[in-house]
């Protein structure tokens, strides 16, 4: 059920202090913005579901929370006036959850489906993710997902994985294959030059290409970021009756990605700079 309630004024809220305890109350409805203004949350306090899946969501020991979707999240609450705590939770039922009111918000990169939209409201995509391609840095043959097909390029993906259905669908045929049980055991094959080319989730590259391997590897890229193979969009999740949660997020959205903010966040957790025109 939609939850709203009309902001207070200063003289109503000393009224209610001297009365007897009132009936809990509902978070305050978005107050409406002004012109060129964001919505104004009125400090609601949020609950976000979502799983431990680095880099979006770190889960240390102690149970703290931090990922770039933390970090977004506190961009996002500082220009509406929210603020938001984390309820860590397994991925499978989180949608009917949302739904079923047990959180405000679901974040943890959820990508849209026409499946999860019929039950739950999709914000803006703030970021693309998919099936990219990494080669070693000093290649200068492989430059489009299409050079993967020539005879004779060797391409490693890993077994079960994504990365082994997107070759297998992309036409690459399997004696130009080679499997790995693990993506570190994928990196380490091209670092080797036991492969030409490796295929993994653009989201989850930037640890080896700009951490572990850095000055060694590379995306395959052009002018407008990483040529990827696959996409789905990532969003923040809110339940079809939070409409007004879901706008303001939205215009929230739109500013940081086009101050930078959203960019220099995916810089800072290691992640391929990829957003949505």
């Amino acid at each position: 059920m939609k939850r709203t309630i009309f902001v207070l004024t200063i003289l109503a809220l000393l009224i209610a202090a001297c009365a007897a305890p009132a009936e809990p109350t509902t978070p305050a409805a978005v107050e409406e913005p002004g012109e060129g203004q964001l919505p104004d949350l009125g400090g609601r306090a949020l609950t976000v579901g979502t799983d431990p899946f680095p880099p979006y969501t770190v889960v240390a020991d102690d149970g703290s929370i931090t990922g770039f979707e933390a970090d977004l999240l506190n961009e996002i609450c500082k220009l509406l006036h929210c603020t938001a705590t984390y309820k860590v939770v397994a991925w499978d039922g989180i949608f009917t959850s949302l739904a079923a009111g047990e959180f405000d918000v679901v974040g943890g990169g959820a990508v849209y489906s026409k499946e999860r939209d019929e039950i739950v409201d999709f914000t803006i995509p703030y970021y693309k993710a998919g099936a990219a391609v990494v080669v070693r840095n000093d290649e200068t043959e492989l430059k489009v997902p299409d050079d993967l097909l020539k005879p004779g390029v060797v391409t490693g993906v890993m077994t079960g994985d994504m990365s082994e259905s997107t070759a297998i669908e992309f036409g690459i045929p399997d004696d130009q294959l080679k499997h790995y049980a693990t993506a570190d055991l994928q990196y380490l094959a091209l670092l080797n030059g036991d492969v030409d080319a490796i295929i993994q989730l653009s989201d989850s590259i930037g640890a080896f290409v700009y951490g572990v391997y850095e000055g060694k590897m590379k995306v395959l890229s052009d002018d407008k970021g990483p040529i990827l193979m696959s996409e789905d969009t990532v969003h923040l999740v809110m339940s079809h009756q939070e409409t007004e949660l879901r706008e303001a997020f939205d215009a929230a959205l739109k500013q940081l990605i086009q101050d930078g903010t959203v960019a220099k966040l995916l810089t800072k957790w290691d992640m391929v700079v990829a957003i949505p025109e």
